[in-house]
């Protein structure tokens, strides 16, 4: 007998509040203690993964404050042309069996580039451990036995201490402490007029998208990542299609390209995602464009971050968006855990 969709949509809405409680345990998280600085400096950091295992790459890639070195994603197999000894490798892989940074990997010990692992287990864990044959490296072990999206709190909180181990970050402990304060209060953005939006604004907002095809915009780095996290809960939780893009750059193509009849405009939402490092310039700009876009759309609606820090108004953003994709779940009365095709398509790959 198959599980009803309420047992799945009760286990990630406990997923998604555990998430403050998950970063306030990642200082201590074992493997930790193995992460040391390299004899020389890296000239940048690649944090190599896909899915929910790159999310925390994506919050931290964007410039994050006090970074010693860049910092970038790659998500694909093996490493780009440029990466070499000087480059610090960062395989996150919440099962530690993703075949793409596995390959990444390997092309990272090819060229002898330092690596870390963020992992629950697999064989990256195995490997780091020197298990496979090859040489050894420092792994940080994240609790496993949950979908790699519920474990973001885990693995951001690890990131973030492996970057200040490397001395490539100031020490974000206290830092943590207030975003997780301020996340528990429940005030996890704003609006527009300055109100604060918590759970119930969310339930509103999933009501006022369900059934359309939700288009995503962010503005300020403090959003960037929340954006596509957002279009990835969609993806996964609620079993939506989606689409996400980011100011500046959307003003210079993408504002042209709608021209929706009027028949087919109720289809489609706009959920403006903004950060509170927004410029003047930047502000006036995403006005504009919510306005002369506004008669596209069944309805525009803008998130605003809010909060002590660039960590807490981040994920302030990104748990709003969590509620948001598990309330549609319920709407649209799926089971958001299961993830099928993603399943069957590994499986074909599998047997090829």
């Amino acid at each position: 007998m198959s599980r009803s969709p309420a047992t799945g949509q009760r286990r990630m809405f406990a997923w998604i509040a555990g998430l403050p409680g998950q970063l306030r345990q990642s200082g201590r998280l074992p493997g930790l203690d193995t992460v040391r600085p390299p004899r020389e400096r890296p000239a940048q950091v690649l944090i190599c993964g896909m899915g929910g295992s790159a999310m925390a790459g994506s919050v931290v890639a964007d410039d994050w404050p006090g970074l010693a070195v860049p910092v970038r994603v790659w998500r694909d197999a093996g490493l780009p042309a440029w990466a070499g000894p000087s480059t610090l490798v960062v395989a996150c892989s919440y099962s530690g069996a993703t075949a793409e940074t596995l390959a990444a990997l390997a092309a990272a010990r090819g060229r002898g580039c330092p690596v870390v692992a963020v992992t629950s287990g697999g064989p990256l864990l195995s490997a780091a451990r020197g298990e496979d044959g090859g040489p050894g490296f420092p792994a940080v072990v994240v609790p496993g036995g949950q979908p790699p999206r519920t474990a973001l709190g885990a693995a951001l909180g690890a990131l973030l201490h492996v970057l200040a181990r490397l001395d490539l970050l100031p020490d974000p402990s206290l830092e943590i402490a207030a975003a997780c304060d301020h996340l528990e209060g429940g005030g996890l953005a704003r609006d527009p007029g300055g109100a604060v939006l918590g759970e119930p604004r969310a339930l509103a907002l999933a009501k006022s998208l369900a059934d359309r095809f939700v288009v995503i915009y962010t503005s300020g780095r403090e959003a960037h990542g929340a954006g596509r996290r957002l279009l990835a809960q969609l993806n996964e939780n609620a079993k939506t299609a989606g689409h996400v893009a980011s100011f500046p750059e959307l003003v210079h193509n993408e504002i042209v390209g709608w021209n929706l009849p009027p028949a087919r405009r109720g289809q489609f939402a706009l959920v403006a995602l903004r950060g509170a490092d927004e410029s003047g310039a930047d502000a006036l700009r995403v006005e504009a464009t919510l306005d002369l876009l506004a008669d596209q759309f069944a309805g525009v609606h803008q998130v605003i971050a809010h909060g002590p820090s660039r960590l807490a108004r981040s994920l302030g953003l990104i748990l709003f968006g969590d509620l948001v994709s598990a309330h549609l779940a319920v709407i649209g009365n799926v089971d958001p855990v299961p993830i099928a095709r993603i399943d069957a398509l590994k499986a074909r790959l599998r047997d090829r």
